[in-house]
């Protein structure tokens, strides 16, 4: 049983989001280097699932000169899209495994101190009698390892579920 579609319908296409607020923020890396930043929160337009990108200002200038200069979208960089888009379709892909019974973002702290963005991923028996959360890191790149860490929450569920 997978996640259900915001609405009970079939669900928007994979990868399409709504932009719900924006404000200036920073940016800091792993080498301690901080720059101007812009965080754009969004929900996916398939689960309904809220989440938010942080990308540096730069890659949302570059976007909002190609918007002056005729093309684009004005008021969101064509980098930023991107960036979103890569996130709901991340979001999606764990949203439609059988799995997945409900999930929500959360922000978390890496050993290093730095602004981590995380998923809580609730996995469920098909009665929903057993469920079980997992954290996964809310990464486009890290889709397979996040996969994996479902399966193997869900098998251990299962497993529990059998025994008891």
């Amino acid at each position: 049983m997978a996640l259900a579609p915001v609405g009970g319908g079939p669900g928007a296409q994979p990868g399409s989001y709504t932009v719900v607020g924006q404000r200036p923020d920073s940016l800091v890396g792993v080498d301690g280097t901080v720059v101007d930043a812009e965080t754009i929160q969004a929900t996916d337009d398939t689960f309904g699932v809220w989440f938010q990108v942080t990308v540096p200002t730069t890659v949302y200038a570059a976007g909002e000169q190609q918007a002056a200069a005729g093309g684009g979208t004005p008021g969101l960089a064509t980098g930023a899209q991107v960036v979103i888009a890569n996130y709901a379709a991340f979001i999606n892909s764990l949203g439609e495994m059988d799995e997945v019974t409900d999930m929500f973002y959360l922000q978390g702290i890496s050993s290093l101190g730095l602004f981590i963005d995380q998923l809580v991923v609730e996995v469920g028996t098909p009665d929903l009698t057993q469920t079980a959360e997992v954290v996964v890191k809310l990464d486009p790149n890290n889709l397979a390892a996040a996969k994996a860490q479902v399966t193997s929450r869900y098998a251990t569920l299962e497993a529990v579920a059998a025994s008891s």
